[in-house]
């Protein structure tokens, strides 16, 4: 099914919920049962996943550590891959709310220091009045000079 999108396939995310705690042995298991070179993301919600047995885990598989922002709490801000992969899943409330420029600005400043990775993946999932195309366009603007 993935072979479809051909080059138009970015990594796949993981996203493990808050409820499941911290267990490297299953990540490590499930890291491995993977095919070879897929690229993939792991959004994990309880902070007790956040440490570096975790990401050396992540390092040694090649799979990205994901970076997110949710209702004003932003996870650690590491790389485990060769690429990143980062959602923002709204500024103060989850799924919701504006980023203002400022905002916009300071990922801006963070994407444009990553010069070691190969690729950086971006995405807003804050999608109530449709801020994430508003964000998502205007973050690409910023990246581009255009503002």
């Amino acid at each position: 099914m993935l072979q479809a999108l051909g080059k138009k396939r970015g990594p796949v995310l993981f996203q493990l919920p808050p409820r499941w705690r911290c267990n490297p042995a299953r990540l490590d298991e499930f890291l491995r049962a993977l095919p070879v070179g897929l690229a993939c993301a792991f959004e994990l919600r309880d902070p007790r996943w956040h440490n570096e047995e975790v990401y050396q885990l992540l390092r040694r598989h090649n799979a990205a550590f994901c970076i997110y922002e949710l209702a004003g709490f932003c996870s650690p801000i590491i790389h485990t891959a060769d690429f990143a992969y980062v959602r923002l899943h709204g500024p103060v409330t989850a799924y919701s709310g504006c980023y203002t420029r400022q905002a916009l600005r300071k990922w801006v400043r963070r994407l444009q220091a990553w010069t070691d990775l190969r690729a950086v993946y971006v995405y807003f999932d804050n999608d109530e009045s449709a801020y994430a195309p508003r964000n998502a366009l205007e973050l690409r603007a910023l990246l581009e000079g255009k503002r």
